[in-house]
């Protein structure tokens, strides 16, 4: 099992990759809202609640991509976030953009401020 800490300003969420499972278990943040997304067989963007400084993305079902740089991500092309996977993301939330590798994906997203 491996720790890891994760600052968002003064904040400090703890990470903790758990045979492959990413786990917050200790921290100081707001929980905004929560998502979930499926049948993204097209590039598909968040909802996300006013601010919120960074979110936990889960993958179930199948594969996932992603890309945050402004460009939509294809079946082949972006990040791969492989099924039952998780990641803390602290970057542009309204940027990112999430598509299906197969049918039957789906991921949730918890955020936080």
């Amino acid at each position: 099992m491996m720790l890891r800490g994760y600052s968002t300003g003064n904040k400090h969420p703890i990470a903790v990759d758990n045979g492959g499972q990413l786990l917050v278990v200790a921290g100081r943040n707001d929980a905004l809202g929560y998502q979930r997304l499926t049948g993204m067989s097209s590039s598909t963007a968040l909802s996300v609640p006013a601010g919120a400084r960074f979110a936990i993305v889960q993958v179930e079902g199948e594969d996932m991509r992603w890309r945050d740089d402004g460009v939509d991500p294809t079946i082949a092309i972006g990040m791969l976030l492989k099924n039952g996977a998780a990641m803390i993301y602290d970057g542009p939330l309204a940027a990112l953009r999430f598509i299906q590798v197969s049918s039957g994906a789906l991921i949730n997203i918890a955020y936080y401020g």
